[in-house]
C-alpha cells in the first residue's frame, strides 16, 4: 500500500469535528497532543486533522510548516493504525495538535507522531469489538 494521504482521510466536517472536540478523549506526548474519537466504520477508516496555536505561532508561515511536518510524519508512519482500525471495524477521528514553543525539525516531530500512533493502536487494539 502507497504511503499516502489522500482528500478523503482529512477531517473536514464540522459536525465530525464538534463531537471530537465534545466527546474526544485525548492525551500528550509533548509536543504533540492527541484527541480521538472511535466511532462506527465509515468508508474511510481513519479521518485526521492537523492544529497549530495561532497563540505560539503569530506567522501563518510557521504555522503551515508544523502542519507539514506532522502530515509528513503522519503520511509515513500511519499503516500499522489504518489496519488495526479496519480490523476492528470502527471508524475514528483523530486531531493531532501541536504544543510546542519552538519550531520543530521533522526528526523530532515523526518520532512524536510515531511514538502518539503507537499508543492509538493499543487504545483501538483494548476496545471492544462492534460487530
Amino acid at each position: 500500500m502507497m504511503n499516502t494521504l489522500p482528500r478523503t482521510e482529512i477531517l473536514k466536517s464540522k459536525i465530525r469535528i464538534e463531537d471530537l472536540m465534545k466527546q474526544g478523549e485525548s492525551f500528550a506526548n509533548h509536543p504533540i497532543r492527541i484527541v480521538y474519537l472511535i466511532h462506527e466504520a465509515e468508508d474511510v477508516p481513519v479521518k485526521v486533522m492537523f492544529s497549530v496555536s495561532k497563540r505560539r505561532f503569530k506567522h501563518a508561515v510557521d504555522r503551515n510548516k508544523v502542519k507539514r511536518l506532522m502530515r509528513e510524519a503522519y503520511r509515513l508512519n500511519k499503516q500499522e493504525l489504518l489496519s488495526v482500525v479496519e480490523n476492528k471495524q470502527v471508524g475514528m477521528s483523530v486531531m493531532l495538535m501541536f504544543t510546542g514553543k519552538r519550531l520543530p525539525d521533522f526528526h523530532s516531530t515523526s518520532a512524536k507522531i510515531i511514538l502518539s500512533l503507537q499508543r492509538l493502536v493499543s487504545i483501538v487494539e483494548s476496545t471492544p469489538d462492534q460487530s
